[in-house]
């Protein structure tokens, strides 16, 4: 588990990579360290939405297909900041 000061250097680490512009991240780490509540924290810093796919037992490639066109839709065509969040297990779920 992270202590306070540096789960705030994390964030702030997460925070100035995606205020550049086009910038983006891979987290990488063992369950439970806080990977997402330091990429939520920085996202409401920064005013972005957050999407991560909702994965359910028939979720296919397709699906997923879909879901990054629509990510990218977003940040593309409607110029809205957004976050792409894919977590570990839901690319477990995916592939497999």
């Amino acid at each position: 588990m992270l202590l306070f000061p540096e789960l705030l250097e994390h964030i702030s680490h997460i925070d100035r990579i995606l205020s550049t512009y086009g910038g983006h991240i891979l987290l990488v780490g063992r369950c439970g360290v806080g990977r997402r509540n330091a990429v939520t924290i920085a996202s409401y810093m920064i005013g972005c939405d957050i999407y991560t796919p909702a994965i359910t037992r028939h979720y296919d490639d397709k699906q997923f297909s879909n879901d990054v066109k629509s990510v990218l839709f977003t940040a593309g065509i409607k110029g809205e900041h957004i976050i792409l969040l894919i977590e570990d297990y839901q690319l477990f779920q995916i592939l497999f």
